[in-house]
């Protein structure tokens, strides 16, 4: 399962705690994790808790911020690579499903990227995004906008489940994952 999640922890204590309690769950489910190798923020906390589950992590990070020792020293298998668009694409390739948890732009650039992918269907899953506190309500009323302005098909329910748990997260992906998708990666993460 590859998780975006901000390389920050965000001013709502609930955030760290979701992303740590989605680590903590994906073992229970038996998933791999798959993200963008940080030690710090959102991903640290999803790590820490995928850990202490026991569950298998990779880390794929840019050479620059891994020069700055910002990778998260505990990964099972870390990736360095030179770009963020060959992060995004190989960590896309190594996972079935994605979820995201609260972030900044890297994070909502992720999001598009996946239903861009989706709505062309290059990605075979809707993504999960866990909206802790209604914290990405902005960016689906603009979703939504472009739907009422007819930019975007009014596909956007079969591109995205909303929960708001990291419960609510691992639920949504075993349902997806136990569906045939039209186009599978492979492997179980």
């Amino acid at each position: 399962m590859l998780v975006f999640c901000g390389s920050r922890v965000g001013s709502n204590p609930r955030f760290a705690q979701e992303a740590r309690e989605l680590g903590r769950r994906l073992g229970a489910a038996g998933y791999g994790l798959v993200t963008g190798g940080s030690q710090h923020g959102l991903m640290g906390a999803v790590t820490d808790g995928a850990l202490e589950a026991g569950v298998r992590t990779t880390g794929f990070i840019p050479i620059y911020i891994a020069s700055m020792q910002e990778m998260h020293s505990a990964l099972e298998r870390t990736v360095v690579v030179d770009s963020l668009a060959d992060r995004k694409t190989m960590m896309f390739n190594a996972s079935d499903i994605c979820v995201a948890l609260p972030g900044a732009i890297g994070t909502m650039d992720e999001i598009m990227e996946t239903l861009v992918l989706r709505e062309l269907k290059q990605h075979p899953r809707p993504i999960v995004v866990i909206d802790i506190d209604q914290y990405w309500a902005p960016m689906f009323a603009m979703l939504e906008r472009m739907i009422e302005q007819e930019f975007l098909p009014d596909i956007l329910d079969s591109m995205v489940i909303k929960v708001e748990s990291a419960e609510a997260a691992v639920q949504a992906v075993s349902e997806q994952l136990a569906t045939p998708a039209s186009v599978a990666p492979g492997g179980k993460t």
